[in-house]
């Protein structure tokens, strides 16, 4: 089986091509950076430009699609990441779908659901929170993975016999290496980690939903959730409940660490449950130096 992967020379981008190619698959990595050292065939691509995404995909039997500007821009009501990252899913499904290329695993985020980067964060509803919950971004990054999914819906409508799957995949670590990484084991008070509601996903396991996810036998679009069974903080989940969703609907059992993101779905159709799971206890040391590291003491 062949697979085209597009970002490849990003974080996740390299983790998938390594673990497709271990997996057996043929790969061919499309981005505009090439990778010193990628261990398949590189090809030069401007996602938004339709014939380079048509030419560049032709042969294969799936495409994995990762490249995006991955955060608002400073001025994050510029239109270029919008327009980016719209036009490379469109771009993307079109191809496929008029080649007949069935399977398309799509990097969403989890930002859809408004509180990464939001003006005015969303509180959610409930908890966990799931692919029903509402999804309302202000900006520019989270409204451009929305309108992806909504791409993906149309597409799958035009094209019934594909399989497109929109991973909304959270914050990206290995963790194995979370003692020299700032984003784990902090103390709630810092706001930054309530972005994506603490919650994370190591990159050998991303890798690996990406994976399932061109595996899958549904039709049409789904989209996921993709993170760790529990929260990348040192609070305990019930009192980051208690603090920051006071109202929510508690929909599940808080006594420990558990993530505000439920993986069901994913498990489900997917098959796909989180492997790499960082242990509080491993890291309990850093509540103290984590804090200074990122204030700057």
């Amino acid at each position: 089986m062949k697979v085209s992967v597009t970002g490849a020379n990003g974080l996740v981008g390299q983790n998938v091509i390594k673990h497709l190619m271990k997996s057996g698959y043929e790969v061919t990595a499309l981005t505009r950076n090439f990778w010193k050292g990628c261990p398949t065939e590189q090809i030069n691509v401007d996602i938004r430009n339709y014939d380079e995404v048509f030419n560049a995909i032709k042969g294969c039997d799936a495409v994995i699609h990762l490249a995006a500007i991955p955060q608002p821009d400073k001025e994050d009501n510029d239109p270029r990441v919008f327009q980016n990252n719209v036009m490379g899913v469109y771009n993307i499904l079109m191809a496929a779908g008029i080649q007949g290329i069935k399977k398309v695993a799509i990097a969403s985020s989890d930002c859809a659901l408004g509180v990464t980067f939001a003006h005015k964060p969303v509180v959610p509803q409930y908890i966990p929170v799931d692919e029903e919950h509402p999804a309302t971004p202000d900006n520019s990054y989270g409204i451009s993975k929305i309108v992806g999914e909504q791409i993906a819906d149309s597409f799958a409508h035009r094209f019934p016999d594909m399989t497109i799957s929109s991973l909304r995949i959270t914050y990206v670590a290995d963790v194995k290496k979370v003692k020299n990484d700032m984003n784990f084991a902090q103390d709630e008070d810092v706001d930054f980690y309530v972005w994506n509601l603490w919650s994370y996903i190591d990159k050998e396991d991303c890798a690996r939903a990406f994976r399932l996810a061109i595996e899958a036998d549904f039709k049409g679009h789904e989209v996921f959730y993709i993170a760790a069974p529990n929260t990348r903080c040192l609070t305990p989940s019930i009192d980051l409940i208690n603090k920051y969703m006071p109202n929510a609907e508690v929909r599940g059992t808080f006594m420990d660490h558990e993530g505000f993101e439920s993986t069901e779905k994913a498990e489900r159709f997917l098959g796909f449950k989180a492997e790499n799971i960082w242990e509080v206890n491993n890291d309990i040391d850093q509540k103290e130096t984590g804090i200074e590291k990122i204030l700057g003491y």
